[in-house]
């Protein structure tokens, strides 16, 4: 079953912002040695009892490597997840076991995190870092 039938909403909150911009970048670096990284985890926190809801938490992480590069962005997003009908907590983690449903609610707080880098790398005064979903969403028919 996939998880979009049995959601009724989901709010999303930025719980946490950190950015650090380098203003002394190595005098050995050049462009093409520094190479970008994005680091997504994601926890869920599911309720002891049967309850209507549950949360998703994902941070997403920009950094550079090797070493230091002009900036280190990371975004904490929290997604309340309101089911249309009271579930078991084991029928919640049976609906989050499937990969499919895991990344399609991780794309959902996906598109918060990529405006904050957006807006962040512009106030830092670099070109706008404009990220896409991490993960492919299946075609449906």
């Amino acid at each position: 079953m996939h998880i979009k039938e049995q959601i009724r909403g989901i709010d999303f909150l930025i719980k946490k912002i950190r950015a650090n911009r380098n203003s002394l970048i190595p005098a050995k670096a050049k462009s093409g040695d520094i190479e970008m990284k994005r680091d997504i985890k994601h926890s869920f926190d599911i309720p002891p009892n049967p309850h209507k809801k549950f949360s998703i938490a994902v941070r997403d992480r920009l950094s550079f490597s090797p070493g230091a590069g002009p900036f280190d962005i990371e975004i904490v997003v929290v997604g309340l997840v309101f089911l249309k009908e009271e579930m078991k907590p084991s029928q919640i983690k049976a609906l989050l076991k499937d990969r499919d449903n895991t990344n399609f609610l991780i794309n959902q707080c996906l598109p918060h995190t990529s405006a904050a880098v957006a807006y962040l790398t512009d106030r830092m005064g670099f070109s706008p870092v404009i990220l896409a979903p991490k993960f492919p969403l299946s075609r449906e028919g």
